[in-house]
């Protein structure tokens, strides 16, 4: 599970990542990831760089979902 940067940022203040968190569905050897959100399971449009990509750790179960 991943977040995703925040590039409609408005104001310095606020948050570099969106509040939403995704699933890896496939990793391509030029460091793209197929996304789909883990609440609706839906497929995001575009393929996201990894660059743009951070790991999520879940702090209420204790679990690190670890990306490949």
């Amino acid at each position: 599970m991943v977040l995703h940067k925040n590039f409609n940022k408005s104001d310095k203040l606020d948050a570099n990542w969106v509040d939403k968190v995704f699933t890896v569905v496939s990793a391509f050897k030029n460091n793209a990831y197929l996304l789909a959100n883990a609440q609706t399971v839906k497929l995001l449009k575009r393929r996201t760089n990894g660059t743009h990509l951070r790991k999520y750790f879940d702090l209420d179960n204790r679990k690190v979902s670890v990306v490949e």
